[in-house]
Protein backbone atom coordinates (compact mmCIF):
# COMPACT_ATOMS: atom_id res chain seq x y z
CA UNK A 1 0.00 0.00 0.00
CA UNK A 2 2.85 2.65 0.61
CA UNK A 3 3.59 2.70 -2.80
CA UNK A 4 0.52 3.08 -3.76
CA UNK A 5 -0.50 6.21 -0.72
CA UNK A 6 2.32 7.67 -2.33
CA UNK A 7 0.86 8.86 -5.79
CA UNK A 8 -0.99 12.03 -6.96
CA UNK A 9 -5.08 10.96 -7.16
CA UNK A 10 -4.48 11.05 -11.05
CA UNK A 11 -2.12 8.02 -11.00
CA UNK A 12 -3.72 5.82 -8.49
CA UNK A 13 -7.19 6.02 -10.55
CA UNK A 14 -4.17 5.39 -13.92
CA UNK A 15 -2.75 2.42 -12.04
CA UNK A 16 -6.61 1.21 -11.24
CA UNK A 17 -7.18 1.41 -15.02
CA UNK A 18 -3.66 -0.83 -15.49
CA UNK A 19 -4.45 -3.25 -13.08
CA UNK A 20 -8.30 -4.07 -14.12
CA UNK A 21 -7.07 -4.63 -18.25
CA UNK A 22 -4.40 -7.17 -16.37
CA UNK A 23 -7.34 -8.59 -14.47
CA UNK A 24 -9.38 -7.97 -18.12
CA UNK A 25 -6.74 -10.08 -19.81
CA UNK A 26 -5.74 -12.79 -17.51
CA UNK A 27 -9.93 -12.91 -16.90
CA UNK A 28 -9.46 -13.82 -20.91
CA UNK A 29 -6.98 -16.04 -20.92
CA UNK A 30 -8.29 -18.37 -17.67
CA UNK A 31 -11.78 -18.30 -20.00
CA UNK A 32 -9.67 -19.10 -23.15
CA UNK A 33 -7.67 -22.42 -21.40
CA UNK A 34 -11.03 -23.73 -19.59
CA UNK A 35 -12.48 -23.79 -23.17
CA UNK A 36 -9.43 -25.80 -24.75
CA UNK A 37 -9.79 -27.67 -21.64
CA UNK A 38 -13.11 -28.74 -22.41
CA UNK A 39 -12.06 -29.59 -26.29
CA UNK A 40 -9.48 -31.59 -24.76
CA UNK A 41 -11.98 -33.39 -22.67
CA UNK A 42 -14.50 -33.81 -24.98
CA UNK A 43 -11.41 -35.14 -27.48
CA UNK A 44 -10.59 -37.25 -25.11
CA UNK A 45 -6.58 -35.96 -25.24
CA UNK A 46 -4.80 -36.09 -21.60
CA UNK A 47 -1.87 -34.24 -22.95
CA UNK A 48 -3.69 -31.22 -24.03
CA UNK A 49 -6.12 -31.33 -20.64
CA UNK A 50 -2.43 -31.54 -18.74
CA UNK A 51 -1.01 -28.44 -20.55
CA UNK A 52 -4.58 -26.25 -20.93
CA UNK A 53 -4.18 -26.92 -17.19
CA UNK A 54 -0.79 -25.86 -16.59
CA UNK A 55 -1.61 -22.80 -18.48
CA UNK A 56 -4.68 -22.22 -16.46
CA UNK A 57 -2.22 -22.27 -13.46
CA UNK A 58 0.52 -20.07 -14.69
CA UNK A 59 -2.47 -17.35 -16.14
CA UNK A 60 -4.31 -17.77 -12.17
CA UNK A 61 -0.99 -16.83 -10.77
CA UNK A 62 -1.09 -13.38 -12.87
CA UNK A 63 -4.86 -13.01 -12.46
CA UNK A 64 -3.86 -13.25 -8.64
CA UNK A 65 -0.99 -11.00 -8.65
CA UNK A 66 -3.39 -8.36 -10.32
CA UNK A 67 -6.43 -8.88 -8.22
CA UNK A 68 -3.67 -8.16 -5.12
CA UNK A 69 -2.31 -4.57 -6.36
CA UNK A 70 -5.83 -3.57 -7.38
CA UNK A 71 -6.95 -4.43 -3.40
CA UNK A 72 -3.85 -2.54 -2.43
CA UNK A 73 -4.86 0.26 -4.94
CA UNK A 74 -8.54 0.32 -2.87
CA UNK A 75 -6.88 0.52 -0.05
CA UNK A 76 -4.67 3.32 -1.03
CA UNK A 77 -8.02 5.00 -2.66
CA UNK A 78 -9.57 4.61 0.66
CA UNK A 79 -7.39 5.75 3.18
CA UNK A 80 -7.03 8.82 0.95
CA UNK A 81 -11.06 9.75 1.07
CA UNK A 82 -11.54 7.99 4.89
CA UNK A 83 -13.27 5.78 4.07
CA UNK A 84 -13.41 1.84 5.54
CA UNK A 85 -11.31 -0.56 3.12
CA UNK A 86 -13.06 -3.15 2.99
CA UNK A 87 -16.67 -1.55 2.15
CA UNK A 88 -14.46 0.21 -1.09
CA UNK A 89 -15.41 -0.87 -4.78
CA UNK A 90 -13.95 0.67 -7.91
CA UNK A 91 -17.65 1.63 -9.04
CA UNK A 92 -16.77 3.59 -5.72
CA UNK A 93 -14.40 5.34 -7.08
CA UNK A 94 -15.83 5.45 -10.35
CA UNK A 95 -18.54 7.77 -8.58
CA UNK A 96 -15.88 10.08 -7.80
CA UNK A 97 -13.67 10.50 -11.01
CA UNK A 98 -14.04 12.02 -14.33
CA UNK A 99 -16.84 10.63 -16.59
CA UNK A 100 -14.52 9.47 -18.91
CA UNK A 101 -12.32 7.14 -16.35
CA UNK A 102 -15.47 6.04 -14.33
CA UNK A 103 -16.81 4.93 -18.42
CA UNK A 104 -13.67 2.69 -18.36
CA UNK A 105 -13.42 1.76 -15.08
CA UNK A 106 -16.77 0.63 -15.06
CA UNK A 107 -16.62 -1.45 -18.90
CA UNK A 108 -13.60 -3.18 -17.15
CA UNK A 109 -15.39 -4.18 -13.66
CA UNK A 110 -18.28 -5.38 -16.33
CA UNK A 111 -15.75 -7.25 -18.57
CA UNK A 112 -13.99 -9.05 -15.95
CA UNK A 113 -17.30 -10.01 -14.15
CA UNK A 114 -18.94 -10.84 -17.17
CA UNK A 115 -15.46 -13.36 -17.78
CA UNK A 116 -15.77 -14.80 -14.20
CA UNK A 117 -19.44 -15.54 -14.57
CA UNK A 118 -18.55 -17.61 -18.46
CA UNK A 119 -15.17 -19.24 -16.78
CA UNK A 120 -17.30 -20.33 -14.35
CA UNK A 121 -20.17 -22.21 -16.53
CA UNK A 122 -17.52 -23.73 -18.45
CA UNK A 123 -15.73 -24.83 -15.12
CA UNK A 124 -18.91 -26.67 -14.07
CA UNK A 125 -19.30 -28.13 -17.62
CA UNK A 126 -15.71 -29.30 -17.31
CA UNK A 127 -16.03 -30.60 -13.94
CA UNK A 128 -19.20 -32.87 -15.08
CA UNK A 129 -17.34 -34.05 -18.00
CA UNK A 130 -14.42 -34.81 -16.07
CA UNK A 131 -17.28 -36.49 -12.97
CA UNK A 132 -19.03 -38.50 -15.89
CA UNK A 133 -15.94 -40.10 -17.29
CA UNK A 134 -14.71 -41.07 -13.60
CA UNK A 135 -18.19 -41.76 -13.25
CA UNK A 136 -18.23 -44.64 -16.65
CA UNK A 137 -14.74 -46.09 -15.92
CA UNK A 138 -15.95 -46.82 -12.17
CA UNK A 139 -18.88 -48.36 -13.41
CA UNK A 140 -16.94 -50.84 -16.20
CA UNK A 141 -14.54 -51.64 -13.25
CA UNK A 142 -17.49 -52.60 -11.11
CA UNK A 143 -18.80 -54.69 -13.68
CA UNK A 144 -15.61 -56.52 -15.05
CA UNK A 145 -14.61 -57.36 -11.47
CA UNK A 146 -17.97 -58.65 -10.19
CA UNK A 147 -17.95 -60.57 -13.29
CA UNK A 148 -14.88 -62.13 -12.45
CA UNK A 149 -15.17 -63.17 -8.38
CA UNK A 150 -18.15 -64.85 -9.90
CA UNK A 151 -16.10 -66.46 -12.62
CA UNK A 152 -17.92 -65.16 -15.96
CA UNK A 153 -14.89 -62.90 -17.44
CA UNK A 154 -14.63 -62.28 -20.93
CA UNK A 155 -12.72 -64.59 -23.34
CA UNK A 156 -10.95 -63.95 -26.44
CA UNK A 157 -13.95 -63.74 -28.59
CA UNK A 158 -14.99 -60.71 -25.82
CA UNK A 159 -17.58 -63.36 -24.95
CA UNK A 160 -18.57 -64.01 -21.58
CA UNK A 161 -17.16 -67.34 -20.75
CA UNK A 162 -18.55 -68.83 -17.93
CA UNK A 163 -15.99 -72.05 -18.19
CA UNK A 164 -13.91 -72.35 -14.67
CA UNK A 165 -10.48 -71.97 -15.58
CA UNK A 166 -10.93 -71.27 -19.44
CA UNK A 167 -11.48 -67.27 -18.61
CA UNK A 168 -9.49 -64.14 -19.73
CA UNK A 169 -9.70 -60.27 -19.20
CA UNK A 170 -9.08 -59.13 -22.22
CA UNK A 171 -8.96 -55.52 -23.76
CA UNK A 172 -10.84 -54.22 -26.03
CA UNK A 173 -11.21 -51.04 -28.14
CA UNK A 174 -14.94 -49.79 -29.27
Amino acid sequence: MAAYGTLSEADLENQLLKVLKEEAEACASLLSWAQEAQRALLAMDPERVAEASRQQLKTLSSFHRAELARRAILMAWADRHKMAFPTVTVTDVASRVEPSTADQLLRLVQAVVGQLMELSLVNQCNKALVSAELELRRAIWQRVTRDEMRGTVYGPAAQRNRDPGSGRLVERQA
